[in-house]
């Protein structure tokens, strides 16, 4: 194999065993409620009346489609 494939190989493996170590310390707390709040925001307004003035959103659009995505998928298998 050639050298070069061989060193990336080897820090991606690494890169993704320090991920998955990492993934069992706790959350920030107040960044974990705010993507919550967001969640909820963007499946009972959707995207185009997510942003506001009276509430702080400071992520762009992008992340925000993951999270709307989330929420939608969450309120169909999880009915409360």
């Amino acid at each position: 194999m050639n050298k070069n494939i061989t060193t990336i190989y080897w820090i991606l493996i690494s890169g993704l065993i320090i991920r998955l170590f990492l993934s069992f310390l706790p959350a920030f707390e107040s960044d974990q409620n705010a993507f919550r709040y967001w969640t909820e925001r963007l499946v009972n307004l959707g995207p185009a009346n997510f942003y506001s003035s009276d509430i702080f959103t400071n992520n762009p659009l992008g992340i925000l489609y993951f999270f709307w995505l989330v929420g939608i998928l969450k309120n169909i298998f999880l009915k409360n």
